[in-house]
């Protein structure tokens, strides 16, 4: 993963650890090993699937819902008078039109 490979993982796990124990560490810690099973554990659970598979339903809204009712709140306090006319406006976009000739979904 690009992110260990930026700050340098082991030589954190191998200061941590010489901090912690005062003394150098052999081999591979139990620090390592947590992180090595951890890691992966925190994505799946975050992200809810496992490849194509979802885990779990979660009951409640969809994000799209959610994101309808975010708009209104935003139309309601920034005053414009409807989402189709900010639909309209955004139908119109580079991004929009892009995305339109990739058949690729879009929410609004």
């Amino acid at each position: 993963m690009a992110f260990n490979n930026d700050i340098g993982i082991t030589d954190v796990f191998d200061k941590f650890y010489f901090q912690v124990m005062g003394e150098k560490k052999d081999g591979v810690s139990i620090l390592e090993i947590c992180y090595c099973i951890g890691l992966p554990l925190g994505i799946i659970v975050f992200f809810n699937h496992f490849g194509k598979k979802k885990i779990k339903n979660i009951p409640g809204k969809s994000l799209n819902s959610e994101i309808e009712a975010f708009l209104e709140s935003v139309y309601e306090t920034y005053g414009i008078a409807s989402s189709e006319a900010l639909c309209g406006y955004l139908r119109m976009s580079q991004p929009y039109l892009k995305a339109r000739k990739n058949n690729q979904k879009i929410w609004f």
